[in-house]
């Protein structure tokens, strides 16, 4: 099942972003299903992100509709938004984790948590220890703290679309053809990081 995020909380409106999201959204069923076969992410399966703002909403109506109650596996989710090192949408790790607990991750049965966003799981590439930032991390450990143990990814870098803009018709859509996780250009060139296929860049958290 994939939820998402439109716009980063807090930030202007931008007149595109419901248009890329849905273009990122398609891009990353795609790759996932050509990596882990998810047939819910099949191109011949009903499909049907669900926005988790809208989700978080529907809470306050009757009957509640919790996470079960959407179509989709809810026993794997992918989520999908902006993100940086310490946050998802603007919302901290353990932010995440009470809003997914909310909607019912529990009684779902969740197993597994992929967030699909900018360097929530950011791994420097440097002599030593890894240092992977806290945002899995802490929604990882959030999450175990309310006695849910449910596996957490993250790409270890800033997460990548390659397209833009086609034409349909007499409108344009966004179309991307390649996902894939890497750092800044000039990192790469000076050696520091690499770029990453979208199935080789994904770390798994520990609390």
């Amino acid at each position: 099942m994939m939820l998402f995020f439109g716009k980063p909380k807090g930030s202007a409106d931008v007149s595109d972003e419901n248009a890329s999201r849905a273009g990122r959204l398609q891009a990353l069923r795609s790759h996932f299903y050509a990596w882990k076969k998810w047939k819910e992410f099949a191109p011949d399966a009903s499909f049907q992100p669900h926005a988790i703002q809208q989700m978080l909403n529907a809470l306050d109506e009757a009957p509640v509709k919790y996470l079960s109650n959407y179509s989709g596996d809810s026993s794997i989710l992918v989520l999908n938004a902006h993100g940086n090192e310490t946050v998802f949408n603007g919302y901290s790790g353990q932010q995440v984790a009470t809003m997914l607990e909310t909607l019912g991750i529990r009684e779902a049965g969740t197993r597994e948590i992929w967030v699909a966003a900018c360097s929530v799981a950011l791994q420097k590439q440097q002599p030593g220890p890894a240092s992977i930032s806290r945002f899995v991390n802490d929604l990882r450990f959030h999450l175990l703290q309310a006695g849910l143990d449910i596996k957490v990814y993250g790409p270890r870098n800033i997460l990548w679309y390659s397209g833009g803009l086609v034409p349909v018709g007499d409108q344009h859509k966004y179309e991307y053809d390649e996902v894939y996780i890497a750092p800044l250009t000039a990192e790469i060139a000076s050696g520091k990081d690499r770029k990453y296929a979208f199935n080789e860049g994904w770390l798994l958290a520990h609390p």
